[in-house]
This record gives structure tokens, C-alpha cells and sequence, in this order.
């Protein structure tokens, strides 16, 4: 019987699931050449690869993954077996198929590329998505339950690796990064940032394999089951290596490695395995030790959103608003427009610095109505994601451009924004699906924004309903009442909204404040003004110029407000009014 999506999940709920252990280490004692790819061995000594599923079976495994690590085309290219990639994979499968005869799921293994990808690497993006979407769609047509993604210690690579996976089967799908000693991996991300943004590119099991022993690992878990509502994985190596006559040894033990087991299912584990130098015995081991666990029972976090770095991870919610640079729109900006116009990024990397320091979490990025929107887009999310470590908010009524956007973002990025009309919604919420995206919703129809405050939240209503179907998470949709010029009332209306947004529906909202005071002199005060009054209406992401200084201090009372620095504030206050 196939395995469902929302199946496994209910597995991983109500008992811990028993993965294998190495493949690797195993062939090698058969004999296999420390210059050579274990995935040959599928091809070349199918009795080898088949033993070693069928023991892993028999020492209680519930989930035994493929013998294909290696078998991209690009993995395989130095040892000249591109072209046999897809024979790899299906051989691989029907071995794995063969020996769980019925009493285990096979799960498609996918290993890195080996490179890292744009600006790290020279890999693009579509390039490392087409390697992994073949792979994965072989996988698939040769009949696995599951793919598991292993050992990325990239999270752009990740990303690329889930949501290939994603469009190429309908099954789970499982995300292991790899971790070293500072609980980061080796391009700077900790677990719950990989956590957030692999939930979000549609990972249904997200965790952590090989790194450095099972010891370290028991916080990494700890941090992505605080972070996430999907199950948490933990396949550490049994052990560090050591050197003898050569060759790498792994000294952990049994009974030392189903100990970690344990404390690992406390800290969150509900599916547990074993990676580099783990044996039949080790599973054999694992599974007395977890057969009376059951996974622990994960406190619902309070509602929040989430939007993340390569590095960082941003929370919404439960607090001041969290601030979102707004200075980086080029349809206001003519120097930006220019510069953009040349290629040159400079103005956009200083600007991104120079808000961040101001205190933005968020920069937004707007590179105007232009016809090579996409690669400007794209280009300048890069260079904000060089000198920051604020996640990224792409801003842009084309969805091509939205799209060049998002692809560029490392981590989980806002789409800003998406108007509650049909074609729009059409058009644009599809792609916060596809890449993980949060995105905001305008209460702004196919006529523009409503004069009342009633008629935009029967816009709201509308987006959020198709939001909901097209299986964006509720965490991640967020409402902009559209803010109008103070002049004639507008403004009032703008605030009656966000206040019923929150109150009737939930959700997280978002305002580009400095729209309140287009046309009049004065802005920065009207600004200032509007902040603060929006953040007493349940305001959670506002767009604002974070170098002005009346908005800094605007900003600085809201949050010692929130804080509880009442006294603090109280003179922020005064001072602020008496200007």
C-alpha cells in the first residue's frame, strides 16, 4: 500500500520509526575499493548491496534507504557512470524493494552534488534543481516510498534538493542536514533556521545525519522541534573516527549508540537511524531501546510566523513589529533605478547594511517597473544576502520578477505582495507555495482599495480563503489593510481594518507605513505617528525607512512599550511628541 504524506506523519506521532544504518562501511568490508562509489556495487555485486538491506531488515528497521547516494549525473561523472545514472537508481530500488520483501518501506537516498551553489559555489540553482528532479523522478517510477534527502550542508542545495523532490513525487519526503561542532552547518546555518526554511519548501520530516556524533546532535533536535510541527530526524555516525592502519575505524558500540537513541527521542527525535560506521547490530540495538518510547509530546508553540536568513531566523508575532526595510524601491529611488539600470549593486549592498544596523530584520526589494526586472531582482537579493544577514522580502506586481526573486533567496523569504484580485491570486500565490514563501495580502481588488473599511475585509476574507486552498500554512499569510494618504479619513479606515484583521481572522499583518503621508510635508512625523498608532492596532511586519530618526525613536517606544520599559518609554515619548 502506498505511503501517504499525512500517513507517515501519524506514524511519526504515535511511535518512534526505525531507520537503517551505513551503507557505505558495510560494502567496504566486502571488499569495495575506498576510490570507488558504493552505488557500483547495485550494478556489480547486486548480493552485496542485497544482504546488506535484508540484515538491516531483520535487526528491526522500519525504513531502509537505497543504495544511491551518489547516483546523480553529476556525482557520477568523475568515475564515468553519468550515463547509467538512471540504471543505478532503479537497480538500486528494485535491490531495496527486494529485501524489505514487504516488511519495511524503501526510501530513495539523495546525497549532495558536491558543490555549493551560487554565490558560494558556481552552481545555479536550476542546474542543481534538474539534477535532483531526475534523480527523484526515477526514484519515484521505480516504486520507493519515500525519499530521503542526506547529509546537505548547504541550504540553498537543500532547498533545491526538497522542492525537486516535491514536484518530481507525492510521497514524504525527508531533509537531513549536516552539522558541525558550533551546531551550524559548514555555510553558517543553525537548525532552526534549516528547520523553517525546509518545512517551508515542503520537507515533511526534517533533521540532522552524520555531523560529529551522536552528542552534539541532541541539541541540534532540541532547537527543530522547537522551531517546527513536522517530525524531527537524528541518524548520527556511531562516533568519531580514528585512524588504524589507514583506515577510518568507528569505535562507538552498540549499546553506547542505542543510548543516544533514547536521549535523542526526549529531545524530539520521532524518526532515529544511523549514519557513517553504524552496523545491523547498532540498529539491532537502537530498536530495544526505543520499542517502548513513544516520541515526545511537542507543546504546540504559540502562533507565529517566521521568515529566515541563510543565518537567521526571524519571528513574528507576540511582540513589537518587526521591522522591514523599505529603502530599496527603485520606482521611488531614480539613483537606484539607475544604478540597477547598469548592473551596479553597490548602492543596494550599502543601503542593506546601513538598515540592518538601523534595526531592520527585513529587507525588502523592489527594483521597479522595469523590463529586466527579473535579472535585476535577482542580482539584488544577492547582494543584499552578501553583506546581510536579514531575510528578504521581494516586492513586485510581476510575477516573473517575484519568481527571480524568490529563487535567489537562501532561507524562507516574504512575498510582498500578492492583491486580493482573481488574476493576481492566480498568478502569485502559486509561487509562495512552490518556494516556501510567507506572502502578504493586499486588501486591494481588481479596482484598487475600497474607500471602507467593511468592503476591504470582505477582500481580506476572499484572499485568505484562497490563500488557505492553494495549501499555503496560516503562519505564513499575512494581511496589509493598504494603507492610504492620511488626507479625508483614509487613514482611520486603514487602522479599523488592521484592527479587524487581527481580531476576526488571526492572521499576521503588514503595513508599508511611510504610504500614510504621500503628498504632505511633514512626512517623517505623520510617519512616526502611523507607527506607532498601527502597532496598537495588532501591526506584526511594517515597511518603514529605518534611517530615519523620528522612526527610530518611533520604533525604540513601541519596543520598550512591549518590553515593558515603561519609564523608558514614557521619556521616548515625550521627547517624540514635543517635536
Amino acid at each position: 500500500m502506498k505511503l501517504r504524506r499525512e500517513q507517515f506523519k501519524m506514524y511519526a506521532r504515535e511511535r518512534v520509526i526505525l531507520l537503517d544504518g551505513a551503507m557505505g562501511t558495510l560494502l567496504k568490508d566486502e571488499g569495495l575499493a575506498a576510490a570507488s562509489l558504493p552505488d557500483e556495487f547495485n550494478l556489480y555485486d547486486a548480493d552485496a548491496v542485497r544482504a546488506a538491506h535484508a540484515a538491516y531488515v531483520a535487526a528491526g528497521a522500519d525504513i531502509i534507504l537505497t543504495n544511491t547516494f551518489g547516483a546523480t549525473r553529476r556525482r557520477l561523472a568523475p568515475y564515468r557512470l553519468s550515463s547509467r545514472a538512471d540504471e543505478l537508481n532503479r537497480a538500486g530500488v528494485a535491490l531495496a524493494r527486494e529485501a524489505a520483501g514487504g516488511k519495511a518501506w524503501v526510501a530513495g537516498d539523495v546525497g549532495p552534488l558536491g558543490e555549493f551553489l551560487e554565490p558560494l559555489g558556481t552552481l545555479t540553482f536550476g542546474e542543481a534543481y534538474r539534477e535532483f528532479y531526475r534523480q527523484a523522478r526515477t526514484l519515484a517510477a521505480a516504486g520507493v516510498d519515500l525519499i530521503a534527502l542526506e547529509t546537505m550542508s548547504d541550504l540553498g542545495e537543500a532547498k533545491a534538493a526538497v522542492m525537486a523532490a516535491r514536484a518530481a513525487f507525492d510521497g514524504p519526503v525527508l531533509a537531513f542536514m549536516t552539522f558541525a561542532e558550533d551546531g551550524r552547518t559548514v555555510t553558517g546555518t543553525p537548525p532552526e533556521v534549516a528547520a523553517a526554511a525546509l518545512a517551508a519548501a515542503g520537507a515533511d520530516a526534517v533533521g540532522a545525519n552524520c555531523s560529529f556524533g551522536a552528542r552534539g546532535m541532541v541539541p541540534i533536535v532540541r532547537a527543530m522541534a522547537a522551531s517546527v510541527d513536522v517530525p524531527v530526524c537524528a541518524k548520527p555516525h556511531a562516533g568519531l573516527p580514528g585512524l588504524v592502519a589507514g583506515k577510518a575505524v568507528y569505535r562507538e558500540k552498540p549499546a553506547r549508540f542505542a543510548s543516544w537513541a533514547a536521549k535523542l527521542v526526549a529531545a524530539g527525535a520521532a524518526v532515529f537511524g544511523g549514519c557513517c560506521g553504524t552496523t545491523p547490530e547498532h540498529v539491532r540495538a537502537a530498536a530495544e531501546a526505543v520499542k517502548a518510547l513513544r516520541p515526545a509530546r511537542r507543546t504546540a508553540p504559540e502562533r507565529r510566523g517566521t521568515l529566515a536568513s541563510r543565518t537567521r531566523l526571524v519571528v513574528v508575532g507576540g511582540g513589537a513589529p518587526v521591522i522591514v526595510g523599505g529603502r530599496l524601491n527603485a520606482a521611488k529611488r531614480p539613483a537606484l533605478a539607475r544604478q540597477l539600470a547598469s548592473g551596479n549593486f553597490g548602492l543596494v549592498a550599502r543601503e542593506a547594511k546601513a538598515q540592518v544596523a538601523a534595526g531592520a530584520s527585513v529587507v525588502d526589494v523592489n527594483v521597479g517597473d522595469r523590463e529586466d526586472g527579473a535579472a535585476a531582482m535577482a542580482g539584488a537579493v544577492r547582494a543584499v544576502q552578501r553583506v546581510t544577514d536579514a531575510a528578504v522580502s521581494v516586492d513586485s506586481a510581476r510575477p516573473v520578477v517575484l519568481e527571480a526573486g524568490l529563487k535567489a533567496a537562501v532561507g524562507k523569504p516574504l512575498l510582498n505582495s500578492c492583491p486580493a484580485s482573481a488574476r493576481a491570486m492566480a498568478r502569485i500565490l502559486p509561487l509562495a507555495r512552490l518556494w516556501g514563501a510567507a506572502v502578504v495580502g493586499e486588501a486591494r481588488g481588481a479596482r484598487g482599495v475600497p474607500a471602507t473599511s467593511a468592503a476591504r475585509l470582505r477582500l481580506v476574507e476572499r484572499f485568505l480563503d484562497r490563500a488557505l486552498d492553494e495549501g499555503i500554512a496560516l503562519d505564513d499569510i499575512y494581511v496589509d489593510p493598504a494603507m492610504l494618504p492620511a488626507a479625508g479619513g483614509a487613514a482611520a479606515e486603514t487602522f479599523e481594518t488592521l484592527r479587524a484583521v487581527k481580531r476576526d481572522f488571526g492572521v499576521g499583518t503588514a503595513v508599508t507605513v511611510g504610504d500614510v503621508s504621500q503628498g504632505f510635508r511633514g512626512r517623517e512625523v505623520l510617519n512616526a505617528g502611523a507607527f506607532v498608532h498601527a502597532a496598537g492596532a495588532g501591526l506584526d511586519l511594517a515597511v518603514v525607512d529605518p534611517l530615519d530618526h523620528r522612526m527610530r525613536e518611533a520604533v525604540r517606544v513601541v519596543s520598550a512599550l512591549t518590553g515593558g520599559e515603561g519609564v523608558a518609554a514614557a521619556r521616548l515619548a515625550v521627547r517624540l511628541a514635543s517635536r
